[in-house]
């Protein structure tokens, strides 16, 4: 038995007042326990997120130059980079249900991690097209007498349709003559690849593309999961935790495009020595490296309390203290400090104290409305205790807890809280998906340089870094729905703001708004739908959400976005696509009053009913967050 320990039982053996020891035992504990430690289970989750990300930064932005240089034209590689988010979309929700259905999130998190890497490797290994080198002195025959239409010259580089004489052929009064260009401008004269090889080489890629996604897409969704377990009722901490995945794409970006910076690879072709662009081998290389240090650091995490041996068997305190935990869980707390040791706080009194008040509120709300409303409810009975605030929290997963994980995941999604909060997910979604998709676009066709697009991708992950951290303080002073409908605000600001671009270097303060709209809704809606859903069925809320929003959202706008820029121009679709983020945003507040509105108004008949005239809480009104800090 650890120090802490015996002195939490002297205090209770000696009868102690129930406040005054609660107190006691508060002020014992933080002067052997600082309150600044590291919690190494979140150091483990840190380490996977930047070695993962510093991976994918490292490759994934490189990957559509590479299609290029094996010979892949713009056509085909839109569609082999649309097929991604939609494949990502499907794999997630698919996934994260297995897992929480079989409890193997650790198997499946190893396995994609693992495979990921492998089947991205095999995309070094894809064959350079062969090349059909045309004969020299090339002797050609013309067609003459030959009637042509109009319509097969439109499209035709070749050819220029005009009309200034009248034909002297007597079968014709008046017509049509072609006149063939001087010169063709072409983008090599010497060679060109072989169309079977590239259709082989397309086909190829988009087989390993599918299933490599929807084998790898997992992984940062349950790394995801496997930080909210460990923050446990301090999920605003999330983006705390997440800031290191940004972190470690602008370095693994960096430090990529340093390398391939000096890495030339040559060809020869037709007799003559090319160089065809950059040589991937060492970034496939490092790709695999570094997914495999994530899958070794991955089989350190513990996604429940039967991946940890020692808490399997914890002894009780009292007449009981001989026998084993699985007697009757509900008269003992755990709860695990910063520093990742698991103490025990038998406070039995608060506990039926608190057991007590929840049964009499369950006797106004039924088990639905619990289930699709956030923990507010519960909450605005409680006082402003963080130790309260943890004992409901785990009251609440264990009334909750369900065999039945996938209706409780539908309930809380059909909900009219959480079910616009989804949309307003597919809606940002899109917004990711035009931005990221033709946002360059747009500033090359008003002339901006590589330097410019530099500086905003470095501003981009730098903010969203310092956003990710910042998120929790955010979340406490905004809540979670007032950063989301800032979110939606800023997307608006953003579009249209690209729609009237002049001075192009503008731009880059719109990167610090891009950095700030993906980190702080990511991880404000993140840590909302980990609150709401039941403990054992975080991974698969986690899975819908980031499918929703990474997946089907991305793909819509990148979809869409292709089809207004080729009829309408840029600029047309980033107005277009502000007006649209205005609407959303004002329908995002009509929509969070009339549900302050209802709940408001609901319980105020629970407090008629109970016999108190207390006014109301309010539905922004929520639980202070704890000011301590988990690293």
């Amino acid at each position: 038995m650890t120090t802490w320990q015996k002195i939490t039982n002297t205090l209770y053996q000696d009868g102690i007042d129930g406040d005054k020891s609660s107190k006691k035992v508060q002020t014992l504990k933080s002067s052997f326990y600082p309150s600044w430690k590291i919690n190494r289970y979140l150091l483990l989750s840190k380490a996977v997120y930047f070695i993962y990300s510093f991976a994918v930064g490292g490759l994934k932005p490189f990957l559509p130059i590479y299609f290029k240089q094996l010979g892949i034209n713009a056509k085909h590689l839109g569609i082999l980079m649309g097929c991604r988010p939609l494949a990502e979309a499907f794999s997630i929700m698919i996934f994260s249900m297995i897992a929480d259905r079989l409890q193997c999130h650790k198997t499946i998190l190893i396995t994609a991690l693992c495979m990921g890497g492998l089947l991205t490797f095999a995309f070094n290994f894809i064959p350079i097209p062969s090349f059909y080198c045309p004969p020299d002195n090339i002797t050609s025959d013309i067609i003459l007498n030959t009637t042509f239409t109009s319509e097969a010259f439109q499209a035709s580089p070749m050819y220029t349709v005009e009309n200034p004489y009248t034909l002297t052929n007597g079968s014709y009064n008046e017509g049509y003559y072609f006149r063939r260009y001087g010169s063709i401008i072409v983008d090599n004269p010497y060679f060109t690849y072989d169309h079977y090889d590239l259709q082989e080489s397309f086909i190829c890629i988009l087989v390993i593309i599918i299933i490599c996604e929807m084998i790898a897409a997992p992984s940062l969704t349950l790394v995801d999961t496997y930080t909210l377990y460990q923050l446990e009722d301090k999920k605003v901490e999330y983006g705390r935790q997440r800031c290191w995945a940004a972190i470690g794409i602008g370095a693994g970006e960096l430090m990529s495009g340093l390398i391939l910076v000096h890495s030339i690879m040559t060809i020869e072709i037709c007799g003559k020595i090319y160089v065809m662009g950059h040589n991937y081998n060492i970034a496939f290389s490092l790709y695999l490296i570094l997914m495999s240090i994530a899958a070794v650091i991955a089989l350190r995490f513990q996604f429940s309390e039967s991946d940890n041996p020692s808490s399997s068997q914890i002894n009780r305190h009292g007449d009981d203290r001989n026998t084993t935990d699985n007697t009757d869980h509900d008269d003992e707390i755990y709860h695990e400090d910063s520093n990742g040791i698991e103490t025990k706080k038998l406070i039995r009194h608060y506990y039926h104290q608190y057991k007590n008040r929840l049964q009499n509120i369950n006797k106004d709300f039924s088990e639905s409305e619990l289930d699709d409303d956030s923990d507010d409810a519960v909450f605005s009975y409680s006082t402003d205790s963080n130790d309260e605030m943890g004992m409901l929290a785990k009251l609440k997963d264990k009334r909750s807890t369900s065999p039945n994980q996938y209706s409780n995941v539908w309930q809380l999604f059909t909900s009219l809280r959480y079910g616009s909060t989804l949309c307003i997910s597919l809606c940002l979604g899109t917004a990711m998906g035009i931005l990221t998709s033709f946002m360059y676009w747009h500033l090359q066709s008003l002339g901006g340089s590589t330097l410019l697009f530099g500086c905003i991708g470095v501003t981009i992950h730098i903010v969203e870094a310092i956003s990710f951290f910042l998120a929790q303080n955010a979340i406490y002073y905004l809540t979670h729905v007032g950063v989301m409908g800032l979110c939606i605000f800023l997307t608006a600001v953003v579009c249209m703001s690209l729609a009237f671009l002049q001075i192009l270097w503008l731009a880059v303060p719109l990167g610090i708004l891009i950095g700030m709209i993906t980190a702080l809704f990511f991880a404000s809606a993140t840590s909302y739908f980990s609150q709401a859903a039941q403990k054992h069925s975080i991974s698969s809320a986690q899975g819908i959400f980031q499918a929703v929003y990474c997946g089907i959202g991305c793909s819509i706008g990148s979809v869409v976005g292709g089809i207004v820029i080729t009829y309408h121009g840029a600029r047309n679709l980033f107005f277009v696509a502000g007006a649209f983020y205005t609407i959303i945003f004002m329908l995002f507040i009509l929509l969070q009053l009339l549900i302050h509105l209802s709940e408001r108004g609901t319980l105020t008949d629970i407090r008629k009913k109970k016999g108190t005239n207390d006014p109301p809480k309010s539905y922004f009104r929520r639980v202070k967050a704890t000011r301590s800090r988990t690293y």
